[in-house]
């Protein structure tokens, strides 16, 4: 007579990646899992609510950087009529030259065109900047809202308990209804093809044992 157990080669532990309430956990001891097949789901919905809330805010963005955001169709008016302005400053202030020049008006008039076409397109150019400014910014949101949904998605995939490996299931440590914390250890699976029987023979009956005895 010897005690012993079985050691399985190749085991690993079925991990929560979540908080929740584990549901669908109908596997047993003895069953047989497959690599990327579901197992079981934990209920958490904080992880399905942030997944909505990333897709309904990178909507917003991505229609605050198209040709329908109201605050770029209103600046590309604004752009418009500085740049009418502008050429019609810069025509007048070419005009008040030529008369100058002539003598048909004093320099201050002339002046005071002048600065008004150059009032002009220093205005046409800070708007021109601000969209462009507009435009990164809301690049720059999209960029980080995208970030945010993708993490949001990896965090409500972990909400479904997926085999890593194939195996078969030696330990059931929750069941359906337990509440587990991230980290938790849900089950043990191992690999059923390299299973070791290690006895414990006593001192005694180690001269009893012979090589091609059967145990």
């Amino acid at each position: 007579f010897a005690s012993g157990n079985l050691e399985w080669k190749n085991s690993y532990n079925l991990t929560a990646q979540t908080d929740g309430i584990l549901q669908n956990a109908n596997f047993e001891v003895g069953d047989t899992v497959v690599k990327g097949n579901l197992v079981a789901s934990i209920d958490n919905k904080t992880n399905a609510v942030n997944t909505e809330t990333a897709e309904e805010q990178l909507a917003i963005n991505n229609e605050n950087l198209s040709l329908n955001s109201p605050q770029l169709q209103q600046l590309r008016q604004n752009i418009t009529i500085a740049e009418n302005k502008y050429q019609q400053d810069r025509l007048q202030a070419e005009r008040y030259e030529r008369l100058y020049k002539s003598q048909s008006v004093a320099k201050v008039e002339y002046e005071n065109i002048l600065l008004q076409a150059r009032n002009s397109l220093s205005n046409l150019n800070a708007l021109k900047a601000q969209q462009n400014q507009i435009l990164q910014q809301a690049k720059s949101a999209v960029v980080s809202t995208k970030g945010q949904l993708k993490n949001s998605r990896v965090q409500q995939a972990y909400n479904q308990v997926r085999a890593p490996q194939n195996g078969k299931v030696i330990k059931k440590l929750k069941a359906t209804g337990d509440f587990v914390r991230k980290g938790e250890v849900i089950a043990v699976v191992a690999d059923d093809t390299q299973v070791l029987a290690v006895l414990h023979v006593d001192e005694n009956s180690m001269g009893k044992v012979k090589l091609g005895q059967p145990v």
